[in-house]
């Protein structure tokens, strides 16, 4: 039941419910897999890729693979071959292609469209690059699913910071010491930088992390997962 309502407050923006349920209920042991928790293993890959993490996204579904395939468990298959060509497109790797096009045989076999046209926004991308050699009536009804799923949710899976606002490394290490209460004028001693160049860094930050002020830079920084939980 929480992994369902995950699923419904990433459709809805409610990230935090599911930066709260990835920290406390999900699975997170790959190296442990009970299949009987498929459905939440498939909840926190999506949720991975919302946090701008695909490959966690891909060493959440990778164990999955062999149970998937060799129980012939059609409908997780596609969500697992969906979600993995999510992944690796976001990962610039080509083998994307591979992916959806597994998850569009099987799909296309059973005459499935929602299996597919749930992920909206996310795989729109994805199957408008995709040359595909199957039935061109069954792709048509897909896409116009796909396309009203975008309509109404069209952030769906969306990393929270794109790829033109990821930090880059120094200013992940300035946030860090932000994080710390570390000033500028600290940061700018334990980086060896001048303090003009500290004020910029900080500046585009705050832009990238859509804050105000430092205070609200810590805040931030854990909803993002871009510094650890305290223990």
């Amino acid at each position: 039941m929480d992994a369902m309502l995950v699923r419904i407050s990433l459709h809805t923006g409610d990230l935090d419910y599911a930066d709260t349920w990835y920290r406390e209920k999900a699975p997170r042991d790959p190296m442990r897999v009970n299949v009987m928790k498929r459905y939440q293993y498939l909840t926190q890959a999506m949720v991975e890729l919302a946090g701008g993490k695909p490959g966690a996204s891909m060493l959440t579904l990778s164990p999955l693979e062999d149970y998937v395939r060799s129980c012939g468990r059609h409908i997780d298959g596609i969500h697992l071959n969906i979600l993995a060509a999510i992944a690796l497109y976001r990962s610039r790797d080509e083998a994307w292609r591979q992916r959806l096009i597994g998850a569009l045989n099987a799909a296309a076999e059973y005459h499935f469209i929602r299996t597919v046209s749930v992920y909206g926004a996310a795989v729109l991308p994805l199957l408008e690059r995709l040359d595909w050699s199957g039935s061109a009536r069954w792709k048509k009804q897909l896409m116009d699913d796909v396309r009203l799923q975008a309509a109404y949710y069209p952030r769906f899976l969306e990393p929270r910071l794109a790829p033109g606002e990821a930090l880059t490394p120094t200013e992940l290490q300035i946030l860090h010491l932000i994080c710390a209460d570390k000033s500028n004028a600290e940061i700018g001693q334990i980086m060896d930088i001048k303090l003009p160049t500290v004020k910029t860094h900080v500046s585009h930050i705050l832009d990238k992390l859509d804050v105000r002020r430092r205070s609200e830079a810590k805040t931030a920084a854990k909803r993002l997962r871009l510094i650890p939980e305290e223990r």
